[in-house]
């Protein structure tokens, strides 16, 4: 009797090399770029995918279904995420409406809740101010996209809407929407600046002392191209400000702190000693109770930890201070304080596109600065 060997097609043997050689390929850019834990995940995907190979045709879609199924899982507990932005606090950088992409893997995954711990993998980068990143609201635990604008050991201060940090006006200030008004002596006047600028197109013209009155939200490239424009016509541009003091924001006692007027404040590093005062006390007992796990407490003048007193206090977390872009519309770190790093899960890289029909197309794949 004479056998026939059968013998696997050159296109079956080649196939099985150019996965050999892309799994070795992405093992070594693992290691490369520092993320070294996930190779093992990569290897126990790689000979989940062999034994499919070798699995009963009856069994085959099957395997297949929960592999990519496991695999869907994967991606989303450690390296993307997809939001739905609800709200204007962003603007003009997130619009309402936006999906965006966010990565895990630039400050490294927080490990699923279910394991203890607060534990981070490594990443690619650290957190840096200017940096809009997805965080855990301090109150509800609700994911927000705000701005990071100052990081551990930064001073902090907001002047007229603008973020100083080490008395440095931050780069992304450009960005920042402030709310403005302007006065026209008639409709008309009003109207036709209104029709001019896109930027002012929809906005209410309201009748006030006589006077015409647009209130509009502007960057200050945009109140710039105004204050130009209107050098020699009957217009007023005046900015907005809130110095009213407000139960919202977080400060000191006694200190007249707004959401356009707000600091100066130091963002705790992890090892950095603070001298406890009544300031101290006022604006960081919160942060201490919630994420330090140190309860602070005042009595007859003195400040005591555990029932000791005591002077100074050494922090045990990373600190970021957060902003919205959109300074009046946002609720960040001037209302409820500074955040700790293990709070900020992901960096936004990217505006998928707009669920709006009428959106700008321009906004498809755009990356988010």
């Amino acid at each position: 009797m004479k056998l026939t060997i059968i013998r696997p097609s050159r296109r079956k043997q080649s196939s099985k090399y150019i996965v050999r050689i892309a799994a070795i390929m992405l093992l070594l850019f693992f290691l490369c770029i520092g993320l070294w834990w996930l190779i093992p995940i990569q290897l126990l995907m790689y000979l989940f995918w062999r034994k499919i190979q070798k699995t009963d045709k009856r069994l085959y879609s099957l395997a297949l279904t929960l592999f990519f199924s496991i695999l869907a899982l994967l991606i989303r507990i450690f390296a993307v995420g997809f939001y739905y932005v609800p709200s204007a606090s962003m603007e003009n950088a997130i619009l309402p409406g936006d999906i965006i992409l966010v990565s895990k893997l630039n400050y490294g995954p927080k490990l699923p809740d279910f394991i203890p711990g607060d534990y981070r993998l490594n990443g690619t980068q650290d957190i840096k101010s200017g940096d809009i990143v997805s965080l855990l609201a301090p109150r509800d635990q609700i994911v927000l996209i705000k701005r990071c604008i100052g990081s551990p050991g930064d001073t902090l201060e907001v002047k007229g809407g603008y973020a100083y940090v080490n008395e440095k006006l931050t780069p992304e200030s450009s960005l920042i929407k402030l709310p403005y008004s302007l006065t026209f002596k008639t409709k008309d006047d009003a109207r036709t600046i209104t029709d001019q600028y896109e930027f002012l197109r929809g906005e209410t013209i309201a009748f006030k002392n006589e006077l015409y009155v647009v209130k509009a939200l502007l960057t200050g490239e945009q109140a710039e191209q105004l204050k130009v424009a209107f050098l020699h016509r009957p217009i007023e541009l005046q900015r907005e400000m809130s110095t009213k003091e407000s139960y919202r924001i977080a400060s000191p006692d006694r200190k007249s702190w707004s959401e356009d007027f707000y600091g100066p404040v130091i963002v705790p590093k992890k090892g950095m000693e603070f001298l406890i005062d009544n300031d101290f006390f006022e604006l960081y007992t919160n942060l201490l109770r919630q994420f330090e796990g140190v309860n602070l407490i005042k009595r007859d003048g003195l400040f005591f930890i555990d029932h000791n007193e005591t002077l100074s206090y050494s922090f045990k977390n990373n600190y970021f201070f957060v902003l919205g872009d959109n300074r009046n519309f946002s609720e960040d770190s001037r209302h409820w304080g500074m955040i700790p790093e293990k709070n900020i899960t992901a960096k936004v890289m990217v505006v998928l596109f707009n669920s709006d029909h009428n959106a700008d197309s321009n906004r498809i794949f755009r990356t988010v600065q």
